[in-house]
């Protein structure tokens, strides 16, 4: 029993002269750090601009709108208000150029740079301006005016060219004026496709000018709407 003792107290002696430093240090715990995140901008998108009649997805076009209407029309302040609307959309890289078909002779903005001139501020006045004199006229030569057309659209090297054809319908020989589109397209050179989109301005157009406009965009694979009058109404689908 005495010797049991005398193991223990020998026991709890060598323990109390064993430094602190010799024994196990528990490690102090870290602070909780908040890890700081670099600030990162939020990136919104942008709205898609998508008119009533005007919509282009690509980054940069070359356009030619040409004006076609022989006879009163209600719609026709619907016509100059979206095209000024979209003449305001169009980026400083897209290429631009009006024709109205009303006479023998097409009468287009006197721009001060080779056509079709890009959309500057400048540039887009000219056009404003010559948008805001535009009315309809008895005697159209549509025909002339696409020849016109092609030729400036030609001037230009960007990929996308494209002719807006608005019109009332009322082309005086439309089988001759789709004869032409055809043999423009035919002589196209190859890679340099030019789409015509008809927009059909009429309330009640005949049979034969729904056709005759639903075949040019067929032909040059661009894209037909229909403005049946209403200045608040969107073109219903073909």
């Amino acid at each position: 029993m005495k010797s049991k003792l005398a193991l223990l107290l020998i026991g709890i002696l060598v323990c109390s002269a064993v430094p602190v430093s010799a024994k196990a240090k528990k490690k102090p715990k870290k602070k909780p750090t908040r890890s700081k995140k670099m600030p990162t901008k939020v990136q919104q998108a942008q709205p898609k601009v998508v008119g009533s009649f005007f919509a282009s997805e690509t980054s940069s076009f070359s356009l030619c709108y040409l004006f076609d209407f022989s006879a009163p029309t209600k719609t026709f302040p619907t016509v100059t208000q979206e095209v000024l609307l979209d003449i305001t959309r169009r980026s400083s890289q897209d290429r631009i150029h009006f024709i109205s078909a009303d006479s023998l002779i097409p009468k287009e903005p006197m721009f001060q740079n080779a056509l079709p001139v890009l959309a500057t501020a400048e540039n887009k006045r000219t056009a404003e301006a010559f948008v805001k004199t535009l009315k309809p006229y008895e005697t159209t030569d549509p025909v002339a005016a696409f020849y016109r057309a092609y030729e400036v659209l030609n001037n230009s090297k960007q990929p996308g060219r494209v002719v807006y054809y608005l019109t009332d319908g009322n082309s005086a020989n439309p089988t001759k004026l789709l004869a032409e589109i055809k043999k423009l397209k035919a002589a196209q050179p190859e890679g340099k496709n030019i789409y015509v989109n008809v927009i059909l301005y009429s309330k009640a157009p005949t049979p034969a000018a729904l056709a005759n406009c639903k075949k040019i965009t067929t032909l040059t694979s661009g894209r037909f709407k229909h403005c049946k009058g209403d200045p608040a109404a969107k073109p219903s689908p073909p």
